[in-house]
């Protein structure tokens, strides 16, 4: 069945600044309408494509790297090995910012604890996932902001 961008909406639930996106990165190509109005058409395998971009988004896969995987896919190209490569790499990559966000989260809470204790002691260390640019960077901002004001009490 074929559909226009309205019912393609529709049928997907994905905004068409969104579908419009899609095909202008080239993830999603519709087909011209017959009459040659300049309507694109787009049937049940868009949906689907549609479909599995949003998912693959949902995983944490960027648009270059879906459109690189979708390139494949329209070649022909994918296998079960290259799709193991795939999600295996993706897992390394979570597994890496999984890591990085538990420090983090981590270092959240020692500094909610120093300051819940009146800011005494040594103040905690940032943990090193950020980098050593990017703490000495953060930590010269720190330094030369002006001190936090107390908001008066709503009224």
């Amino acid at each position: 069945m074929a559909m226009t961008i309205r019912d393609f909406e529709q049928a997907t639930g994905v905004p068409r600044t969104a579908i419009r996106f899609y095909e202008r990165k080239g993830l999603l190509r519709a087909e011209e309408h017959p009459s040659g109005n300049g309507y694109r058409l787009f049937g049940e395998e868009h949906v689907e494509r549609v479909r599995l971009i949003r998912l693959a988004q949902s995983l944490g896969f960027s648009l270059r790297e879906i459109a690189g995987f979708l390139a494949l896919y329209d070649r022909g190209a994918v296998t079960l090995a290259t799709s193991a490569g795939i999600v295996a790499q993706k897992r390394r990559e979570l597994a890496e910012k999984r890591a990085e966000i538990e420090a983090l989260d981590a270092y959240l809470a020692a500094i909610e604890a120093w300051i819940a204790k009146g800011g005494t002691g040594p103040k905690p260390a940032m943990p090193n996932t950020l980098g050593g640019d990017a703490c000495a960077t953060l930590e010269a901002s720190a330094r030369s902001a002006p001190p936090l004001r107390r908001r008066a009490p709503a009224r």
